[in-house]
């Protein structure tokens, strides 16, 4: 099943030999060897938690099973290899930082890795890894190393060919796959192995002509508030569509709406700052953790 992030979720089926290639290219491009211990606490009946289970079988792997929780991790764990949500990367960080020390290699996934995670994650020995894909790539098919390493793309595994539309649209080609794949990511693509993200094609903001993307604003803004938030847009009568940000609190006074407004003035570009900002008490989200991003109604 799909997350249901961005519509209704729907079944999506995979030939099993296209499950061993995407488990043992995974290995492959982190030189995970049988034996590799590694933790599973990502929910089994989706798919980063169902590749785990496969890549274990498939591998020979030692897998640890735990109940999905945001912060997966007890005394004295080590681990070669764990699947993690950033959310709760940030939540390990916060109460039991120095399990990084003891994981060999770290991958992200199911939602945008903010650069205040990346940050706090530098000081530990752990090799991190943002990943790029959904179910129906089979898991990732893409990594962007953030520790030790930062870098700046994606780069797609091994055999795996990437190409755009004349939309910008992310175009996957995969053994696989049985098909090309048309995602509706915009991509800045560098060559048919390397792109930087900049967000979905249902998430642009045309505001008076001008596309903006909640996914580098999103960005530039991570750590200027404590609370959860995320852009998007809402109707304009002048402009067509304006960026609006909506924050997970109860409202604020008017005082720290202008603290902030000062905030997007330094941060962003003209056209970026948020025009509207509303409030939810809390956000609605998707079984494995994503947030649904949809205007209060």
């Amino acid at each position: 099943m799909t997350s249901g992030s961005t519509g209704a979720p729907k079944v999506i089926r995979h030939q099993k030999s296209a499950i061993v290639w995407s488990a043992t290219s995974t290995a492959k491009a982190l030189q995970l060897q049988p034996k590799t211990n590694a933790l599973c606490c990502l929910p089994i009946e989706k798919i980063a938690g169902r590749m785990m289970l496969y890549r274990a079988i498939i591998n020979n792997w030692e897998l640890t099973l735990r109940t999905p929780s945001g912060m997966p991790f007890i005394a004295d764990d080590q681990f070669d290899f764990v699947a993690l949500t950033p959310f709760q990367a940030t939540k390990t960080v916060q109460a039991m930082p120095s399990v990084f020390n003891h994981i060999g290699n770290v991958i992200l996934g199911g939602a945008q890795v903010l650069d205040t995670l990346a940050i706090a994650l530098k000081p530990f020995s752990c090799a991190v890894w943002e990943t790029y894909g959904m179910t129906e790539t089979i898991s990732h098919v893409a990594l962007k190393q953030l520790q030790p390493l930062r870098q700046t793309r994606f780069y797609a595994l091994p055999d795996v060919k990437l190409t755009t539309n004349a939309e910008d649209q992310l175009l996957i080609d995969a053994p696989h796959l049985s098909a090309q794949l048309e995602t509706n990511d915009i991509v800045h693509l560098v060559d048919e192995q390397s792109f930087e993200l900049l967000g979905r094609k249902d998430d642009v903001i045309n505001s008076g002509g001008i596309k903006l993307f909640p996914h580098t604003i999103e960005a530039k803004l991570a750590g200027s508030i404590e609370e959860r938030f995320f852009i998007t847009k809402s109707s304009d009568e002048a402009l067509g569509e304006v960026v609006t940000m909506v924050i997970e609190s109860a409202p604020w006074n008017e005082e720290r709406k202008a603290q902030l407004t000062d905030h997007f003035a330094k941060q962003l570009d003209k056209f970026e700052r948020p025009r509207k900002i509303t409030f939810q008490s809390a956000f609605s989200e998707t079984d494995t953790g994503k947030i649904i991003r949809k205007l209060p109604s």
